[in-house]
């Protein structure tokens, strides 16, 4: 046993750093950019020497494993990854109606510093009501690129409607989807609860001129690479696949050329949601008796 007074923290001093260290490579390494407003973004990056940069804007917060590990075999396959996490960075709640209402400055921002600060070609990916404003960020960067190395983008179970409709009613389609024109991937699950309305999703973008492309996710269900629910082998086997499906689509992308403008957007804002409760009556409404036979 060792008797000099300095061994344990000297010890100690050693196990801390070799956690850090063990963290830094599991997390990768943080680069903060700012944005058109002032306010900072920190983008959580996994270097790669290889020629892709894939961006992934998330909204969720709490570990998710399989996500993790998704993007760690992303990383190792040779594609640099950044994540990104605007509502952490813009302070808001994580609430359905606020994801699908966020605009686009943010996404725009991390695309021109991916343009500033790399070299490569970049696809940018997000799941859920996430790639509205991913949609909104591209578009708004079209406005203002001078030249684009943006190959397109990734959605993965996309919901791209406009708020919850009434029931009984229809939804609507969000206006963005209309003013897109870059190449888009949507990973569609077969058991997934947007999967009846995949053909009014995929014509208004063909008819907007962009080079959209559908790949069915056979077996699953939304949120299949999250772990939410039961992961079984069909969730793991699916998400195991996306590193190399992102890879090969992103050489089919790398087809089309970039847009040479971006498209007139009809609405400038996405539409409010109402809030519905119930609605107190002055006077009470008489109801006729009734027996049940």
């Amino acid at each position: 046993m060792p008797d000099s007074i300095g061994y344990y923290p000297r010890m100690r001093l050693i196990l801390y750093t070799i956690l850090i260290l063990l963290n830094s490579h599991c997390l990768g390494q943080e680069l903060l950019i700012t944005d058109r407003e002032g306010n900072d973004i920190t983008i959580q990056t996994m270097p790669s020497e290889e020629e892709l940069l894939a961006i992934w804007f998330v909204d969720h917060d709490e570990p998710r494993k399989p996500f993790d590990n998704m993007l760690v075999e992303l990383n190792k396959q040779g594609v640099e990854v950044w994540r990104v996490d605007l509502l952490a960075d813009y302070f808001l709640s994580r609430s359905s109606e606020t994801v699908r209402t966020l605009p686009g400055e943010g996404v725009a921002d991390v695309i021109s510093a991916a343009h500033r600060l790399s070299d490569k070609q970049i696809l940018i990916a997000s799941y859920d009501r996430m790639p509205l404003a991913l949609l909104r960020g591209a578009r708004l960067w079209q406005q203002e690129q001078q030249a684009s190395r943006l190959l397109g983008a990734m959605l993965f179970y996309p919901n791209l409607f406009g708020p919850p409709p009434m029931a009984g009613e229809e939804p609507q389609l969000d206006p963005i989807l209309q003013a897109t024109n870059i190449p888009l991937v949507i990973f569609q699950p077969a058991l997934g609860s947007q999967r009846l309305r995949l053909q009014q999703v995929i014509e208004p973008l063909w008819q907007g001129g962009s080079p959209s492309y559908v790949y069915l996710v056979p077996g699953v269900k939304d949120w299949y690479f999250m772990g939410e629910g039961v992961h079984g082998s069909k969730e793991q086997a699916a998400t195991d696949a996306v590193p190399r499906q992102m890879i090969d689509f992103a050489s089919l992308l790398a087809q089309h050329p970039p847009p040479s403008h971006a498209k007139t957007l009809q609405a400038q804002a996405p539409a409010k949601g109402q809030i519905r409760t119930l609605v107190r009556l002055e006077q009470p409404k008489p109801v006729k008796p009734f027996s049940l036979e």
